[in-house]
């Protein structure tokens, strides 16, 4: 059975840094000066870019500005000011000032076009063009894509990148598109998976025994929460914090990135670092509206959206340092668990890989899937030059 190493803090591009703007951070404003800096400098380079750029970068030709603009709706549950949405504007200004106006993308977060499962529904029938969706919700229509929301399988940041574009990875990413009818842009980071509780504290797995967790529509978390003793309650993102606040649900398992934008401070006092999961969003395109765009349109999206993983990658530890620093101020406290307490919540795990097995096409595919993420190829010295 594989145990991979738990690994807080290694980045998605396998680099350590410090979070932008340090630890002087309000929960009145996500954005820091260096963080405002940063964007505005790489939206000033994309001005640039968009004028002196290849034209292989923009719509292609004088006919495709003279046409109607493609106006591409992208909804998404996350809060207003999160990491992700921020990191979206940018991709909407970007996509605008390289396009010449042409790619118009519209940003609507906090579930305004509708609930998780609703946004599906939309996103099949075109309606709303584009969502990001994690593989715990995608599971939802395809369960093997859960292997990538499977906990305590990948061990960082890094890992789940590489095991998306391991062999593995992609030949999920085709079936989904070809069973769904959506495609998958290559992913962004969306932060470090823990518990949150409101009024129990909680250390091992067996501690969540006899609680109500809200869980998103996903048989993976669901699964393993039932596994520690708790009783899942599908509930959309939305709900969370009323939820929380009268009882309904005394916690659930959610990124600590959710916790500033959503308040979630202000209802849930203990926080504890099981480190269960590093999560990635797919920006989730209609098949039908990819395949209307032109190449070079399709290149000014992946370029656009490159750049704002780069922005959202940039805010994720910063704004995981600001949720924890969120809970302590109101009272909270975090919890790490010892070795032995986080025994539990792995070993947990592991039983949820066997049960979960023959939807993720078989414990072999598990297997190989912790390999080729967890696996870091040295890179080979450059030869020098007689």
């Amino acid at each position: 059975m594989l145990v991979p190493v738990v690994m807080r803090g290694e980045s998605w591009n396998q680099k350590q840094s410090n979070p932008p703007g340090g630890s002087d951070m309000s929960h009145r404003k996500v954005l820091n000066p260096r963080t405002k800096l940063y964007i505005a400098c790489v939206c000033a380079a994309v001005a640039v870019g968009g004028a002196a750029g290849s034209a292989s970068a923009r719509v292609d030709g004088s006919q495709a500005r003279s046409a109607s603009p493609v106006v591409i709706k992208i909804a998404t549950a996350l809060p207003a000011t999160g990491p992700n949405t921020t990191a979206l504007k940018v991709v909407a200004n970007v996509l605008n000032q390289r396009s010449h106006g042409q790619i118009q993308l519209q940003v609507y977060p906090s579930g305004q076009l509708g609930t998780i499962s609703g946004t599906f529904d939309e996103l099949k029938a075109n309606t709303v063009q584009m969502g990001m969706q994690n593989p715990v919700t995608t599971s939802s229509l395809m369960p093997a894509i859960g292997l990538f929301a499977a906990p305590y399988l990948l061990n960082s940041p890094a890992a789940v990148l590489r095991g998306w574009k391991s062999p593995i990875g992609q030949k999920l990413g085709q079936q989904f598109q070809t069973s769904q009818g959506l495609h998958l842009l290559p992913p962004w980071r969306v932060g470090t998976w823990d518990m949150i509780l409101a009024n129990k504290p909680v250390r091992s797995c067996q501690d969540l025994q006899g609680t109500k967790l809200r869980v998103p529509p996903s048989p993976v978390l669901s699964g393993y929460m039932s596994i520690c003793g708790a009783t899942p309650v599908a509930m959309d993102f939305s709900e969370v914090y009323l939820a929380l606040k009268t009882g309904t649900v005394d916690g659930l398992p959610q990124p600590l990135t959710n916790i500033p934008g959503a308040k979630l401070y202000e209802v849930a006092k203990d926080v504890t670092l099981t480190n269960q999961l590093y999560d990635i969003f797919f920006p989730i395109i209609n098949v039908q509206t990819w395949n209307e765009l032109t190449p070079g349109q399709q290149n000014t999206v992946l370029y656009a959206f490159a750049v704002g993983r780069k922005i959202n990658d940039n805010l994720i530890d910063q704004t995981q340092s600001q949720a924890l620093q969120l809970i302590r101020q109101n009272g909270g406290q975090v919890i790490t668990p010892t070795k032995a307490e986080l025994a539990t919540w792995i070993n947990a795990a592991h039983r949820l890989w066997s049960q979960m097995a023959p939807q993720w096409g078989g414990m072999k595919q598990v297997t190989a899937l912790a390999k080729a993420g967890n696996t870091v190829t040295a890179k080979k010295p450059a030869k020098k030059k007689k």
